[in-house]
């Protein structure tokens, strides 16, 4: 006589307790992995009056199956992609290969956000019980080219400090290189910042050159030096170096009858020229005030001294006040280090 066939996988009091409302008058097959289990329930039900042979089950895990892609993104911008598996869960997720930084990968998600640009190979592997899968996708974050943004650069003068930036939009890292330029003034290869001091005067087309992952591109701007008029604007303050006493002693290194009065920040030059110079006392100075040049630690004599100080218009005074800007002029050659002294009489 047939008989339906009923299928129970698991032996235990759940499954036991639906194989006896469904099953009774059916052929009932009861499968677990755990084969005492079984012949325990199998025995119970039969002696209940119902039909149950006992097998052992093996149920397999399905090994995974990646799919989708890896969509491109922008250096820069957030970035979000989405693997997805197939198989039996719980299924393990991990990679080969370096992600840019910015960039994390956690199961089966590439997510964040990296600032530069960025091209390579990563192998996604999703494992279970039942085995693993892997696929290698390119991950790529576009960057955008460089694009010179400075038009013109400010002016200089010859011999004189100078300082001016150059600019790009685009993806970082950008470098920068130039042709044309003026001796004496560098460039910044990582920040674009122009120094120094030019040592030439002149109309300069210059080619500058912004690079990064992506391309160089090139711009001509123009940069105009000056020629030096031999004037300077460099003001001093005044030091106080003590009592008259403290530099009694020194009077020999200084025409007869004057004494150190202050001792003024050293001083050079990269072109020679006549140069001015602002001059600001804390205390006041007597007409007898005179201001040396001392080069290269020579003694001075009154070769040295500068004629009486003189007023921002050029007027000859009697006295120099105290926190008095005046200006007073002087030759100076260039690379030598001058030492300003002023001193008074005793």
């Amino acid at each position: 006589m047939k008989k339906d066939v009923m299928i129970v996988t698991g032996a235990g009091q759940i499954s036991m307790a639906i194989a006896r409302r469904v099953g009774f008058g059916k052929k009932i097959v009861l499968g677990d992995k755990n084969m005492k289990n079984c012949e325990t329930i199998a025995r119970i039900m039969n002696d209940a009056g119902y039909d149950v042979k006992e097998v052992t089950l093996e149920v397999k895990a399905v090994a995974p199956k990646i799919s989708g892609t890896l969509k491109k993104g922008k250096a820069g911008q957030a970035y979000n992609a989405t693997l997805k598996a197939k198989g039996t869960t719980p299924i393990t997720w991990s990679i080969n290969g370096e992600l840019p930084s910015g960039i994390t990968f956690r199961d089966g998600v590439f997510s964040g956000t990296s600032a530069k640009y960025f091209k390579g190979s990563i192998t996604v592997i999703a494992s279970n019980d039942g085995g693993y899968d892997s696929k290698t996708f390119t991950l790529e974050l576009k960057a955008e080219a460089p694009k010179i943004t400075s038009k013109t650069l400010a002016s200089g003068t010859q011999g004189r400090s100078y300082s001016a930036s150059l600019t790009a939009t685009g993806t970082p890292d950008i470098t920068w290189s130039w042709r044309n330029y003026p001796s004496g003034l560098t460039l910044s290869e990582d920040s674009g910042i122009i120094s120094g001091i030019p040592t030439v005067y002149g109309t300069f087309k210059i080619k500058v050159t912004a690079k990064n992952d992506v391309k160089s591109v090139n711009k001509t701007i123009k940069l105009v030096i000056a020629e030096s008029s031999g004037n300077a604007s460099v003001s001093y303050e005044s030091e106080d170096t003590g009592d008259e006493e403290e530099y009694y002693g020194s009077v020999s290194d200084l025409p007869e009858g004057m004494i150190i009065a202050a001792e003024l920040p050293e001083v050079s030059v990269d072109v020679s020229g006549q140069y001015d110079f602002a001059v600001t006392l804390s205390e006041s100075a007597p007409v007898s005030a005179k201001l040396f040049w001392v080069a290269n630690s020579e003694k001075p004599s009154d070769d040295d001294a500068i004629a009486d100080f003189f007023d921002s218009d050029g007027q000859d005074i009697n006295a120099v006040p105290a926190n008095h800007e005046v200006i007073v002029s002087a030759w100076l050659n260039k690379n030598i280090t001058y030492k300003p002294i002023i001193a008074v009489k005793e």
